[in-house]
């Protein structure tokens, strides 16, 4: 079989990344246990470490939120408004 076990671990800082919207759904899963998070539509990842567990047969995949994207909305904002009061 092609297929592979894949679990991703995000790491969140809302220190570091204040602009992610993020809900702790764990309440709500049939696994509560599992802690699930889920983001708001557009967050971006960045991809810090990845590993294969050979004992495991399972594929480690570890991100962080990106502000990045947040960071080009203000921009672009800033730069229309700028636009709009030539």
């Amino acid at each position: 079989s092609n297929e592979q076990n894949v679990l991703f671990q995000i790491n969140v800082d809302l220190n570091v990344t204040p602009d992610v919207v993020v809900a702790d759904i764990s309440k709500q899963s049939y696994f509560p246990e599992e802690n699930e998070f889920l983001f708001d539509l557009g967050t971006t990842f960045i991809i810090t470490d990845i590993h294969f567990n050979v004992d495991e047969s399972l594929w480690y995949i570890q991100m962080s939120p990106s502000n990045q994207v947040a960071q080009l909305n203000r921009e672009y904002d800033a730069y229309i408004r700028e636009r709009l009061l030539e």
